[in-house]
């Protein structure tokens, strides 16, 4: 499905994180949230990358959140489709799955793409088990997007995601969004973004 100019959430979201704004926005299903994030997430680290990137520090460069592996997937193929027009030298993938063994888990997180995608579930045990290179959630990593965060709270990610930002570096910078908005949805925003603009 082509279309010839931004939806209202891209209009909205795409400026302000440009701007450098942790970014909380709610729109409905299919209203192009998943172009709302990736669009500036990939400008920040194409263009990082040209001015010298992180430090020569190995690791994600973005992580994104989503509440499912079906939805994780959608969110790669998307990712790697804009990759391949503006830096096909860089990639973008996923965690293997929860039946995996903890070597292959071990070995992705120790060589992971430029965007990483996955439930926080995974992520939070690559943290814990400290699988990422050194210093990665640190000093590499300059955004950590929460996609459908109205799903990632029904399904009882809150404590995986408190993990995860727990192990990246504060002031690292943050888009949510979701279909729709509750407290507790307001209570996690609390939690991981710093002054958000919210839309």
């Amino acid at each position: 499905k082509k279309c010839a100019a931004p939806t209202a959430v891209q209009c909205a979201v795409i400026p302000a994180a440009l701007a450098g704004r942790d970014v909380v926005a709610r729109a409905s299903t299919g209203s192009g949230k998943t172009y709302a994030y990736l669009a500036p997430t990939l400008h920040k680290i194409v263009a990082r990358g040209k001015s010298g990137g992180s430090g020569g520090v190995v690791g994600p460069r973005a992580i994104v959140l989503a509440p499912t592996r079906e939805l994780a997937h959608q969110v790669r193929r998307a990712c790697a489709a804009l990759l391949k027009i503006v830096a096909p030298a860089m990639r973008c993938g996923e965690l293997p799955a929860a039946n995996v063994g903890t070597n292959v888990l071990r070995e992705t997180a120790g060589s992971p793409p430029d965007v990483l995608v996955a439930t926080p579930s995974r992520v939070a045990e690559c943290a814990r088990g400290g699988y990422f290179p050194p210093g990665a959630l640190k000093d590499g990593l300059e955004m950590v997007v929460l996609d459908e965060a109205d799903l990632l709270l029904s399904f009882g990610y809150v404590d995986d995601i408190k993990v995860v930002m727990k192990a990246v570096k504060r002031g690292t910078q943050v888009m949510m969004l979701s279909a729709t908005m509750s407290k507790e949805i307001e209570e996690l925003r609390d939690v991981v973004a710093h002054k958000p603009t919210t839309l």
